[in-house]
């Protein structure tokens, strides 16, 4: 007998689903994609507040592309996590590194509207990047909860600052682009 069901999340109005990914861009780049599974298993062993669920896939062997889908409470539980010192000082190696040898994504769909799409150094053939038109991250674009639309300002600041980011290190606008598929003068709420 077939059985068809859906979930009731009651529990979660704020619940937040969040796929990253990362590709090898060089060869020495492949040492990094495994060390960041190992410490995503370690999360998954230990996970942080709000992180209900983790998911691993692959996205092709050649070039190297791995994925994961994440469950999050909450978008505070979710900035919370991404402002401790592990996911932060990884992140600020990864976008201060001049001689990056992987490029990294994630979209993160919020329940209670909005989505947040930004892409480093890719190739542009992943998710909504795709076949929608691509912006330079910048202004309001910088930040997770500006590409959301979300009217909060959140627990943290950004791990690099967009000046840091762009001027200090020297990259173009092109290097990083990101989606607002949101309007962000409306109230969260109003997204959906």
């Amino acid at each position: 007998m077939r059985n068809r069901m859906t979930v009731d999340l009651t529990e979660y109005p704020e619940a937040v689903v969040l796929y990253l990914g990362i590709k090898v861009t060089k060869l020495r780049g492949t040492g990094s994609v495994v060390k960041m599974r190992a410490q995503l298993n370690e999360i998954v062993k230990h996970p942080p507040d709000g992180m209900l669920a983790h998911e691993s896939f692959w996205w092709s062997m050649f070039p190297l592309h791995v994925g994961f889908r994440q469950f999050w409470r909450d978008p505070d539980s979710l900035d919370r996590y991404a402002h401790t010192s592990e996911h932060r000082d990884w992140w600020r190696r990864f976008l201060n590194d001049p001689h990056a040898a992987t490029s990294a994504w994630h979209e993160a769909y919020f329940s209670g509207g909005g989505m947040d799409l930004v892409y480093t150094d890719m190739d542009n053939a992943v998710g909504w990047a795709r076949f929608a038109p691509t912006v330079a991250a910048r202004g309001k674009n910088y930040s997770s909860r500006g590409r959301a639309g979300l009217t909060d300002s959140g627990v943290a600041k950004p791990a690099v600052s967009e000046h840091g980011f762009y001027d200090a290190v020297g990259l173009t606008a092109k290097s990083v682009v990101s989606k607002t598929l949101v309007s962000a003068d409306k109230p969260r709420g109003e997204h959906r």
